[in-house]
C-alpha cells in the first residue's frame, strides 16, 4: 500500500469510528496485568487492544486470533468472537 493510500484509509477510519487509546497509567496497568498472566510476544499487542475495548465499553471484540485473547481472562473472553463470515 502506498503512503497516499494508507493516508486515505486512515481518513476513512477517523470519520467512521471513535478512536480509543490508553493513557500512560492505563498502558502501564495493562502491561503489568499481562506480565502477571505470563503473556509475551505478539499477544501483548492483543492485550493492549483488549484494554482499549474495555475502556471503550465495547460489546464485542472481533478477531481471527481468539487464542491470544483467551489468555486475558474471563472479562475479555466474554467479548471475543470471530468476525461473521462475509
Amino acid at each position: 500500500m502506498s503512503a497516499e493510500a494508507a493516508g486515505l484509509v486512515l481518513q476513512g477510519i477517523e470519520h467512521r469510528f471513535t478512536l480509543v487509546w490508553l493513557d500512560g497509567d492505563e498502558y502501564c496497568a495493562a502491561i503489568r496485568r499481562m506480565a502477571q498472566l505470563g503473556i509475551v510476544g505478539g499477544a501483548v499487542y492483543d492485550g493492549l487492544v483488549a484494554a482499549c475495548a474495555l475502556k471503550a465499553g465495547a460489546d464485542h471484540l472481533y478477531t481471527w486470533n481468539v487464542r491470544h485473547f483467551d489468555l486475558l481472562g474471563a472479562e475479555i473472553q466474554k467479548l471475543v468472537a470471530m468476525p461473521p463470515a462475509v
